[in-house]
């Protein structure tokens, strides 16, 4: 199931997202993924990263997706935002203000199934993410 881009924009998705799989599910739903040959890639403004990893991860696993691009994460501590994650790490940047920040939320699985290389762009809010097989 997809979700309509529109739904993301409300706070509802976050809602209905942290419900829609427990802890205890989480920790035991299987990798779905997509098929061998392609990976399912998603953007999403998160709007800072408080309180939302559940809702996020549960966003990922339903939807089959194995890396969403954030933005506005407005986050600081980089190692602090990837504890918050199960199934997924978080490869990104700190952010020097309270506004902005990007990076990439990753599925555990792909990263011990490739090579994953994220390099700081040109501009404060780019990130590049490279990934071989």
């Amino acid at each position: 199931m997809l979700v309509d881009p529109e739904d993301l924009s409300s706070s509802s998705i976050l809602d209905s997202s942290a419900d829609a799989i427990s802890e205890s599910e989480l920790d035991k739903q299987p990798h779905q993924g997509s098929s061998d040959t392609s990976i399912n890639i998603a953007t999403w403004n998160i709007q800072t990263f408080n309180h939302k990893a559940k809702a996020i991860e549960s966003f990922m696993l339903e939807n089959n997706i194995e890396i969403l691009a954030a933005t506005e994460t407005r986050h600081t501590d980089c190692k602090q935002v990837d504890s918050q994650f199960k199934r997924h790490v978080f490869l990104g940047n700190k952010y020097k203000s309270p506004v902005g920040g990007v990076g990439f939320i990753v599925r555990r699985e792909l990263l011990d199934a490739t090579e994953i290389d994220v390099q700081q762009g040109e501009y404060e809010n780019s990130l590049f993410l490279t990934i071989q097989t």
